[in-house]
């Protein structure tokens, strides 16, 4: 994410979807230009953030990422985004 992102958004942190693909995030609406800011209530600051995530996540009980985060308007949105084993 952009220095320009995070200001005109007001944020400090966050990862911008880039592309997606059809999968979990395209089926549950998340879109390229949203911003990631947490995963399971923890901070999403890099790659390794959100892949240690979903490795933690696949193999727990209630394998669901719950994302919080910002659309590019400023608009802020909420996914549980289900895992397959």
């Amino acid at each position: 994410m952009t220095a320009e992102t995070k200001k005109r958004l007001n944020i400090n942190y966050g990862l911008e979807v880039m592309k997606v693909n059809n999968g979990a995030f395209k089926t549950q609406g998340i879109a390229k230009g949203f911003i990631i800011q947490r995963v399971n209530d923890a901070p999403m600051q890099t790659l390794d953030d959100i892949q240690k995530a979903v490795k933690e996540t696949s193999t727990s009980k209630e394998p669901v990422l719950f994302i919080q985060g910002v659309y590019p308007t400023g608009k802020k949105g909420y996914f549980a985004v289900p895992l397959q084993n």
